[in-house]
């Protein structure tokens, strides 16, 4: 590795260290370089290549070795990068809880285009991230103060997701995170994505990606509603869960904030759904005046059958209603469950076809 660092000259680098902590026979000493370190001969070798930081244009780093993600920090932290433009630096030990165990990533990173983390914050008043486009947080803590600054920091961001990520300590001073040119959002593996939304102004964001969450029947008390994002234009469910009883197993109805808050959405795409789902397609079925007013296309990969009753009625409730809907796609498998009788009900309403 030496020699070739040597003689490749400044041919950009990309450098990829991928492992688990599966050695339970490894001591428990960490950066102080001692012998009995298991992890000391990764970290001379990934230090050796950061040596070379003006070289890297991709740096992939996933790990559950906290000595390892100590080590690449404390490295950024001392160097720069002037042409990284992908980074994944990634502490996936499941077992870790989502606290702060290292500390924040404040490099000079200026050429940076795509960031994906795992358990790292991001220390965004001393980050600048200007050239950011793609940026994906999984399993941290966040505070709506956190939001704020990481849209001060990366003004160009484009795609923006959160995984497994808590918003904490929610905050009531009106101030929210503002992503002028987002286009693209997902929330995902989150007990209450609408909390994201309260506090987010994004006015370019067309797609909004709500994915393997659950959802509440309706909003907390003490949760305003979200501002509405009225550039949304596709909106996506995905192995979403509604929990159809409050605190006290008192059944709430399903209060349509979520589709309130992207009033002129012109798709609709379910997939994976399971029976769960059915308080929302009911809403779906029975709001007046009707729930996504500007829907022109549903589209429904898969959905348990004890939910192909209402999703019929969710189509002849809002064409009823002067919906614009005129397409439906569904998902091969469910179209040869549904029938024909069902599908002729359906295509008195909308044109359908079939996703291979």
């Amino acid at each position: 590795m030496e020699l070739y660092l040597e003689r490749s000259g400044v041919v950009p680098i990309f450098l990829t260290c991928i492992g688990e902590d599966t050695d339970t026979s490894k001591s428990e000493e960490s950066l102080d370089g001692s012998e009995g370190s298991w992890i000391l001969p990764y970290m001379r070798k990934l230090t050796h290549v950061m040596q070379h930081a003006e070289r890297i244009s991709h740096l992939h780093v996933e790990t559950s070795a906290e000595d390892l993600i100590q080590c690449v920090i404390l490295d950024m932290k001392q160097k720069t990068f002037p042409i990284l433009d992908y980074m994944v630096l990634s502490y996936n030990d499941p077992l870790a809880p989502l606290a702060d165990l290292f500390s924040p990533l404040d490099s000079n990173l200026p050429r940076l285009k795509a960031l994906w983390i795992t358990g790292i914050h991001l220390n965004c008043p001393a980050l600048s991230l200007g050239a950011l486009k793609t940026l994906g947080i999984t399993a941290l803590d966040l505070k709506p103060s956190h939001l704020r600054a990481l849209a001060d920091s990366a003004p160009q961001l484009d795609h923006l997701q959160f995984d497994s990520c808590n918003l904490v300590e929610a905050s009531d001073d009106g101030l929210l995170a503002h992503f002028p040119v987002l286009r693209s959002l997902m929330i995902g593996n989150h007990y209450e994505p609408q909390r994201f939304l309260t506090h987010i102004s994004a006015p370019a964001l067309t797609v909004l990606n709500i994915s393997a969450v659950t959802l509440l029947p309706s909003a907390p008390p003490e949760l305003p509603p979200p501002l509405p994002l009225q550039t949304v234009r596709s909106l996506v469910l995905a192995d979403v869960e509604v929990e159809d009883t409050d605190e006290d197993d008192v059944v709430r109805p399903f209060d349509g904030r979520l589709f309130a808050s992207t009033p002129h959405a012109t798709m609709l795409t379910l997939h994976r759904c399971s029976a769960s789902v059915a308080p929302l397609l009911e809403h779906l079925a029975t709001a007046v005046p009707i729930a996504l007013p500007m829907l022109e296309t549903l589209v429904v990969y898969d959905l348990d059958a004890t939910c192909d009753d209402v999703l019929l009625r969710v189509i002849q409730h809002l064409k009823q209603h002067d919906c614009p809907l005129k397409a439906m796609e569904l998902g091969k498998e469910l179209r040869e469950r549904l029938g024909g009788e069902w599908m002729s009900a359906v295509e008195e309403h909308v044109r359908v076809s079939v996703a291979e």
